[in-house]
């Protein structure tokens, strides 16, 4: 992602991204693997750059699911997608994932509300295929497990490079 693009100016209000906290165990797996923290077999630092990834994969398998209610899910800021010049995905998933690019989401607080959910709903059901991967899945390494998943995709390989530098 280009970082001149001010990704705080793509919304024009606050937003809280939400995802089921019973995912937790394959969002900690793919930063740190089978460690408890940061180590040399960590592939990402953030749950931010998990729970992309994880849309990223939800909307390439078209597979959205609903949250489940609050107690059981975890939050992160708009802010800190914006932090790690993530914020443009929050955008860009629900565009691709209309039939028709809808850019009305972002008008005003409704459209952007709905956007934020589409964006939601899709990394929850990618974090649902990673978590079921990884309970049929022998890896110990996050890398390991990630390039199982991009080649045994169908139809070619899934491009998830994110690039935070």
């Amino acid at each position: 992602m280009s970082s001149a693009l001010d990704q705080r100016s793509l919304f024009s209000y606050d937003h809280t991204i939400y995802w089921p906290s019973k995912y937790e165990r394959v969002v900690e797996f793919l930063k740190n693997g089978t460690e408890v923290k940061t180590n040399n077999r960590s592939l990402y630092k953030y749950n931010v750059e998990v729970i992309v990834l994880a849309a990223c994969l939800g909307l390439r398998e078209n597979n959205a699911i609903d949250l489940p209610p609050n107690s059981e899910r975890k939050e992160i800021a708009l802010s800190t997608f914006n932090e790690y010049k993530l914020g443009i995905y929050i955008y860009i998933i629900p565009l691709l994932g209309e039939q028709k690019g809808n850019v009305e989401l972002f008008r005003n607080k409704d459209g952007e509300n709905t956007a934020v959910s589409i964006f939601q709903r899709y990394a929850a059901g990618g974090l649902e295929i990673l978590n079921d991967r990884l309970n049929t899945s022998g890896h110990d390494s996050p890398f390991l497990f990630l390039d199982d998943l991009i080649s045994s995709s169908q139809g070619g390989v899934i491009d998830m490079d994110l690039d935070i530098n």
